[in-house]
């Protein structure tokens, strides 16, 4: 499970390069029967380590604009287990508007400057996924994220995140 960071997948970071390096080698050889989720960070690393293009989508004459709030997702096919829509809390400035080779994007919004974002992608062949919205939210996360919404309780998000797990455990 790779979780949100404040991170850009692009950022040239000592210890994003060492993530990436290591998560790119584990993918292509013994984790490709492993099940992956990525939330956020994670969902845009994925792509981007696939060669999908990470910008600021929610941007709006320069200004980097921020997308935080509840979000309704709906899925366009079940993955997980799961068919939704599912009422999930975002926060982010980035996205990508195609998935990358290899993958497929099973949920998407269009926002309001026209942008179309992923929302949701899963591998082809791999047990391997992608949600731009943050399912492992709690309260502490809104607050220190200034995440203006409440937590629904209960919160959709939870459900994604134990339904990966059940495939670990």
């Amino acid at each position: 499970m790779i979780l949100g960071s404040g991170a850009s997948p692009g950022d040239p970071l000592a210890w994003q390069t060492r993530l990436k390096r290591w998560l790119k080698a584990w993918m292509s050889e013994a984790g490709q029967a492993r099940p992956v989720v990525g939330f956020c960070y994670g969902h845009q690393l994925l792509a981007h380590l696939d060669g999908a293009e990470v910008v600021y989508l929610w941007s709006q004459e320069g200004q980097r604009e921020k997308a935080s709030g509840l979000r309704r997702v709906t899925l366009h096919d079940e993955t997980l287990g799961l068919s939704g829509p599912f009422d999930l809390i975002v926060s982010h400035r980035e996205g990508f508007s195609e998935p990358p080779a290899g993958w497929r994007s099973i949920a998407h919004e269009t926002h309001i400057n026209g942008a179309r974002a992923v929302e949701a992608m899963r591998h082809e062949r791999s047990p391997w996924w992608g949600f731009q919205a943050h399912p492992e939210a709690v309260e502490a996360f809104l607050h220190n994220n200034d995440v203006p919404c409440a937590l629904p309780q209960p919160y959709d998000g939870h459900r994604v995140v134990r339904a990966f797990l059940s495939l670990l455990f």
